[in-house]
């Protein structure tokens, strides 16, 4: 599955439809968005205009056959300071498969290389343990634990701020990544 795979740049006008589908779609979007009140395509173009404009920095759809399956993009883009965020959505049925790491490890290479970044952080919260046990043991540390954040289906959970830095994630890759 994975040889099938690509990540591109986000191209408004071919890709909104899908990828509004993909999020009202996803019932599970919310574990990764909050609650977006979003009840129209024209509400979500707007949105994302929005986000486009004030929170993304690199944003790109991760395609398996010239199917969106999701989306990974880097925000609160710092570059005095040196850091920003990443998050990293996949639809669900191409979870678990490995799908995840590749894109991200791509992804935290093509920052680390093309931006003067030298910290990346990422939110992970309680219900996604396959990702937080992977990401801390790719060299990822837990720089903070905020308790009970996220509400969600009755019950709370913890958001665990997890950071890499550019020489650890470097040494850490050496050998999954190939630099171009």
């Amino acid at each position: 599955m994975i040889s099938n795979l690509n990540f591109r740049k986000f191209d408004f006008r071919s890709d909104i439809r899908d990828l509004f589908q993909l999020m009202t779609d996803s019932k599970d979007q919310s574990l990764f968005h909050g609650r977006i009140q979003i009840n129209s395509l024209q509400e979500f173009e707007n949105w994302m205009i929005n986000n486009f404009s004030h929170n993304y920095h690199v944003f790109y759809v991760v395609c398996s056959e010239n199917a969106i399956v999701g989306y990974i993009y880097s925000y609160q883009y710092r570059a005095y300071d040196g850091h920003c965020k990443v998050c990293a959505f996949l639809n669900k049925k191409y979870r678990d498969v490995g799908i995840g790491a590749y894109v991200g490890l791509k992804f935290l290479n093509e920052l680390f290389l093309d931006y003067p970044v030298r910290k990346i952080y990422i939110d992970v919260y309680d219900y996604n343990n396959q990702s937080l046990t992977s990401n801390l043991q790719i060299g990822f540390v837990e720089e903070g634990c905020l308790k009970e954040y996220r509400y969600n289906n009755g019950q709370y959970y913890d958001l665990h701020i997890l950071s890499i830095t550019r020489e650890k994630f470097l040494e850490k890759a050496k050998g999954y990544i190939e630099n171009d």
